[in-house]
């Protein structure tokens, strides 16, 4: 009889912790075995790259042993602007070879007029409150229709059979039931490839003493309190502390207010809490409008 998904859950698991606790040099040769299978492999692989440190690290790595590889670099349309900068200047130093991927112009707001605002993530605890309210609609649709489809595009177009991917079980959970069930090394039938997660059993501390050892470039932000790059809009972490819309306002104050008060995240923000504490506000929040909140206390906005 075949294991049940706990049981299968709790061997990957067990197997898993043993892996991460090995030293970074017995990852880094696990990471390039994978790399070596992968390039025996295919016919023309390639190697997603964001700019973030998970994946230049991994780039650096496939890179050792093929230099002219295709590299897939996203570009969502709300990207950081210091991303594209070192996106640039980086495929410039490395003589990368570059392909970039594009959605329409505009389609991440489509996404937030047609199915509202990425904002928590499924595994939240206010995540069903928040959809029982009325009126208020989130969605990470534009994950599928910014980044997804956009690179699946290109790949079929370059004829890219295998793409490397700098994703971490120790991401979260839904990255370690992916790690759990498939592997670091799959097909995906529908879009004739396969995918390899390389750096699957490296934690952060890994990722940041090789690039320390291997004094590689880091995406800037970081240095300015960003712990991931990508969308500047997006909210999906908004249930917890040190938030993505907490650090926009420290580093990008003006891209912030746009998003609070023109794009009206704030007036939805205000909508949910409404939601959350059955109508009852603080007095202060009760009797400013979101652009005056947005000036002086904006704070309000900081976390569900």
């Amino acid at each position: 009889m075949p294991e049940d998904k706990p049981q299968i859950g709790v061997k990957r698991h067990r197997e898993l912790k043993r892996y991460q606790a090995l030293s970074l040099s017995s990852k880094v040769r696990y990471a390039r075995r994978l790399i070596t299978r992968g390039l025996e492999q295919a016919t023309r692989p390639a190697v997603a790259w964001s700019g973030g440190k998970d994946s230049t690290c991994l780039l650096h790595l496939v890179l050792e042993q093929e230099p002219d590889i295709d590299v897939m670099y996203n570009d969502t349309g709300v990207e950081f602007p210091e991303t594209r900068a070192f996106v640039e200047e980086i495929a410039s130093a490395w003589q990368i070879n570059l392909h970039v991927a594009k959605p329409p112009p505009g389609t991440f707001w489509w996404c937030v007029e047609k199915y509202g605002f990425p904002l928590l993530g499924k595994r939240t605890r206010s995540w069903q409150e928040i959809k029982e309210i009325p009126g208020i609609r989130t969605s990470n649709k534009c994950c599928y229709y910014c980044k997804e489809k956009p690179s699946r595009l290109t790949c079929r177009e370059l004829g890219i059979d295998l793409l490397f991917l700098g994703i971490m079980a120790a991401e979260g959970m839904v990255r370690k039931w992916g790690w759990y069930e498939r592997g670091d090394f799959y097909h995906v039938a529908k879009e004739g490839a396969w995918k390899v997660h390389p750096l699957s059993i490296w934690t952060d501390e890994d990722v940041w003493e090789y690039t320390r050892q291997a004094e590689l470039p880091v995406w800037p932000l970081y240095s300015q309190g960003h712990r991931r790059n990508g969308c500047w809009p997006c909210c999906m972490d908004m249930a917890f502390d040190d938030n993505h819309l907490q650090a926009l306002h420290r580093t990008h104050p003006k891209l912030w207010r746009y998003l609070i008060v023109d794009r009206g995240l704030g007036e939805m923000l205000v909508q949910i809490k409404l939601g959350l504490n059955q109508g009852q506000l603080d007095l202060f929040a009760s009797t400013l409008g979101v652009e005056a909140m947005a000036e002086m206390r904006p704070c309000f906005f900081d976390k569900l």
